[in-house]
């Protein structure tokens, strides 16, 4: 179940029937640096889509920082796509200060691309 708001700026994760109760959140998914490039992520992305598939499920979405260019490179390689990107106003957040620019980057997968993708795994 998402826990993206259905109203404001998360309107296009519920179009076309989508509701908070048939899109999953993929939330914090990491792997340890020492087990990277063994294709872990894409093992893990890939029981997310049968989870998916198995439970319903339309639309699959996650949220990663556009500074982390190896997880978005993996996320559009596993069939999601970008949707928009959101920059976090640090200042209102954490108070006046020079910090660094934060910018969510927004994906999103039709589970209907998670059957594509699994079957030719």
């Amino acid at each position: 179940m998402s826990t993206y708001p259905k109203e404001g700026d998360h309107e296009d994760v519920y179009d076309s029937g989508c509701s908070p109760a048939n899109v999953c959140e993929l939330v914090r998914m990491s792997v340890h640096k020492d087990y990277r490039g063994k294709r872990l992520g894409q093992r893990l992305c890939q029981q997310v889509d049968q989870w998916a598939i198995a439970n319903g499920m339309k639309r699959i979405a996650l949220s990663t920082l556009m500074v982390m260019e190896p997880a978005r490179a993996l996320y559009r390689s596993m069939g999601y796509r970008l949707r928009k990107e959101t920059e976090i106003p640090l200042n209102d957040v954490l108070g006046e200060g020079t910090w660094d620019r934060v910018t969510v980057a927004h994906f999103i997968k039709e589970v209907s691309a998670a059957v594509k993708i699994s079957d030719h795994s």
